[in-house]
């Protein structure tokens, strides 16, 4: 789980990511562009307990855009395109 925290507020996410399609620009092998169905998952705590009001659990259709550096690929930038 990645842990995200401000003062006494936290988020707990959990990703699972399923690749639709992955082609890299043909003007430039180190861009590549990436589409993948995303469930995004977070449980939102405030002074320590669950707020369920805040916390979610969501299905996205992601477009991202990554750049290599060196032996890793980075995301450059990341859109949703659509709530599935």
């Amino acid at each position: 789980a990645v842990v995200y925290q401000q003062g006494d507020i936290y988020r707990e996410y959990e990703h699972q990511v399923t690749v639709r399609s992955a082609a890299i620009d043909a003007n430039d092998q180190n861009k590549a562009t990436v589409e993948a169905e995303v469930k995004e998952a977070a449980q939102h705590y405030q002074g320590g307990q669950l707020d369920p009001a805040q916390s979610y659990d969501d299905n996205l259709l992601v477009r991202y855009q990554l750049v290599r550096r060196g032996e890793k690929w980075l995301i450059q930038q990341a859109e949703v395109l659509e709530t599935l």
